[in-house]
């Protein structure tokens, strides 16, 4: 099972879903998009100034992804984590014997 823990600037997951086999499993396959996916926004934004600081760790059955926006950038991110944050909710809502969000 894939644990996932996200406050507002902060997304963190560990485990494995064990839907299926190693490079067949569906549910990995869209938790880690989605990771993938804020890693590169909150990269993108560190690059341009947007933030003071940010964390980026993705390994196999390990991730996080943090960020501290400069104050004028707050919403911007925090809109982007939502984003995330959504569609990791609703792969949790459809593979819920795989997916656990901590907290939300």
């Amino acid at each position: 099972m894939i644990k996932i823990n996200i406050s507002e600037y902060s997304i963190s997951a560990d485990g494995h879903a064990g839907y299926a086999e190693y490079g067949k499993d569906i549910v990995c396959s869209a938790v880690t998009g989605l990771l993938y996916t804020m890693a590169e926004c909150i990269r993108q934004e560190n690059d341009v100034g947007h933030l003071r600081d940010m964390e980026i760790t993705l390994e196999p059955g390990h991730a996080v992804i943090t960020a501290v926006p400069v104050r004028e950038y707050g919403e911007r991110l925090s809109a982007m984590f939502y984003t995330v944050k959504t569609g990791l909710a609703i792969v949790t809502e459809m593979y819920p014997d795989y997916v656990h969000i901590e907290n939300f």
